[in-house]
């Protein structure tokens, strides 16, 4: 859970399913929680970008290690790479050539990994909402179904009993949900080009219901760490709310 959790607390229900409510009263303003990011990957379709430090790539390098993972330079200061994903990596029938052309599989093929050094990590994410019965058979279910799961079957990273279980539907849905739009930093921009907003998965952040009036409000800072603070006053037992517009507009897919 994110800092300050002793103001909110995780309830549920059949039509939000599982959602944060305040544990107490909550003064506009107040710091409700601060978090960092479990994933950051880029927006649907968007561009490739460092596993490290999550800047747009200009120019392709590797790990030194793996010789997989995608990065910005030899030298990057980023922290996403952790020693325990390039362990990994170099287990698995994954080339570096699989990556660069298949760019909407990255995402999932990292989380997949979570399963081999952090399977609780693996399962909390999984756990939050999907809305996998509205995707289903739409343009996104066979979308993801094609460059996705498709492609990572064939590279052996899921087996048929994943497939039969739809994890890899389930990933890209919990992603497309629950995911925030997350400002590159100063560091990451080049020049005039402020680089591709990416998307970021906050565990605890992803929790708030959707409402088209937020109650709170976020910030993102340069090292990634999501505020939320409150908008308005939050009544004990209230729901706390965030407008998920940009989110949506991606679901709206489901429909289709």
């Amino acid at each position: 859970m994110g800092e300050n959790s002793c103001l909110y607390k995780i309830t549920e229900n059949d039509q939000l399913g599982r959602y944060i409510i305040a544990a107490k009263i909550i003064k506009q303003g107040q710091l409700i929680l601060k978090e960092n990011p479990v994933i950051l990957c880029p927006q649907i379709g968007g561009c490739t970008i460092c596993f490290n430090c999550c800047a747009q790539i200009k120019k392709v390098q590797f790990c030194s290690e793996c010789a997989v993972a995608v990065l910005c330079n030899s030298e990057c200061k980023g922290q996403f790479h952790t020693p325990q994903e390039c362990s990994v990596i170099k287990k698995t029938p994954i080339k570096r050539e699989d990556l660069l052309t298949n760019p909407e599989i990255v995402t999932p093929f990292r989380y997949l990994l979570w399963h081999h050094f952090n399977k609780e990590l693996f399962q909390a994410v999984l756990q939050l909402e999907n809305h996998l019965e509205l995707r289903r058979d739409s343009q996104i279910w066979r979308r993801t179904h094609i460059n996705v799961e498709n492609v990572l079957h064939e590279l052996k990273m899921v087996d048929d009993a994943d497939l039969k279980n739809e994890i890899v539907q389930k990933i890209c849905a919990v992603l497309d949900i629950n995911t925030f739009e997350v400002r590159q930093p100063q560091r990451n921009r080049s020049g005039f080009n402020p680089g591709e907003n990416l998307r970021g998965l906050y565990l605890s952040a992803a929790m708030m219901a959707h409402d088209c009036v937020a109650n709170v409000h976020l910030a993102v800072d340069d090292e990634f760490v999501l505020y939320v603070h409150a908008a308005v006053d939050i009544p004990e037992g209230a729901p706390i709310l965030f407008n998920y517009a940009n989110v949506l507009q991606v679901g709206l897919l489901v429909v289709l």
